[in-house]
């Protein structure tokens, strides 16, 4: 997978030094991913360690391996698509503080690339390649995407959770709380 990265002429000043500030609706879109993360693992601890091994029906994952593969999306995007030099995904390893740590750390990876230097990354066009379709991303679609793809695999792991018997499920809430 070949990458072309353009980056907006606002972003870029001078020999490559950004001097972009951060856009309000940028500011919102990053705590919206960290406050979807918090309750993603508000919601790992409350799950007990033997349903990680589980799967729901019609389910090819484990509930582990799920939750899992939030993380690893995070680090494969970031590896990939943005290019940030961090390493790829690890493997999957069957334990909540092996999983939680693999949350934690996409979480500040994410955040760290699109916070640093004014939220410049959140203006970069990513054009990759893959065979001969190009496509194109800008970076606050892709938190965007990243959040959207969170939230979708936390339904999957709360239906699971109330199909076998787990009521308490912390609430994802429509605020900032």
């Amino acid at each position: 997978m070949g990458f072309v990265v353009q980056v907006s002429a606002s972003v870029l000043r001078g020999h490559g030094i950004v001097t972009a500030c951060m856009q309000s609706g940028d500011k919102e879109i990053l705590a919206d991913f960290d406050r979807t993360r918090s309750k993603t693992l508000a919601l790992l601890k409350i799950v007990p360690a033997k349903l990680l091994a589980r799967k729901a029906e019609g389910e090819d994952a484990t509930l582990g391996e799920l939750f899992h593969h939030i993380a690893a999306t995070n680090a494969g995007w970031m590896a990939r698509c943005m290019q940030d030099r961090g390493p790829l995904p690890a493997a999957y390893v069957a334990s909540k503080p092996a999983i939680s740590k693999a949350l934690s750390a996409a979480r500040k990876r994410v955040l760290q690339h699109f916070k640093a230097n004014g939220g410049a990354a959140m203006d970069v066009v990513y054009e990759p390649k893959r065979g001969a379709k190009t496509y194109r991303f800008v970076g606050r679609n892709r938190v965007c995407y990243l959040t959207q793809h969170e939230v979708h695999h936390r339904g999957k792991i709360i239906l699971a959770l109330r199909q076998w018997g787990i009521a308490d499920i912390p609430f994802m809430p429509f605020d900032n709380d």
